[in-house]
């Protein structure tokens, strides 16, 4: 654990030339305007429940896992393909 805090210390983000979708957790904090300094196109927030780590667990886990497939469907609808069931 103390390594990755020491790595994100230093850590550098360069701009992402293209546009997101940013998962937005529970917790309080505009964690969003960092993102946008980062990302040329469009940032577009999802909210999803729990926080940052507990999201990924159950009881939030199905809920993203539900926030994902349809972010992925959309962007294969957009590029003429499907997203397997």
């Amino acid at each position: 654990e103390a390594r990755y805090f020491k790595s994100l210390a230093y850590y550098v983000p360069e701009v992402y030339a293209g546009s997101l979708v940013y998962l937005k957790s529970e917790e309080p904090g505009d964690r969003e305007a960092v993102w946008r300094r980062y990302v040329t196109g469009r940032v577009e927030v999802r909210p999803v429940p729990g926080q940052h780590l507990t999201m990924l667990k159950e009881p939030h886990l199905l809920r993203l896992a539900e926030t994902l497939r349809e972010i992925l469907t959309r962007a294969q609808a957009e590029r003429g393909r499907t997203c397997p069931r």
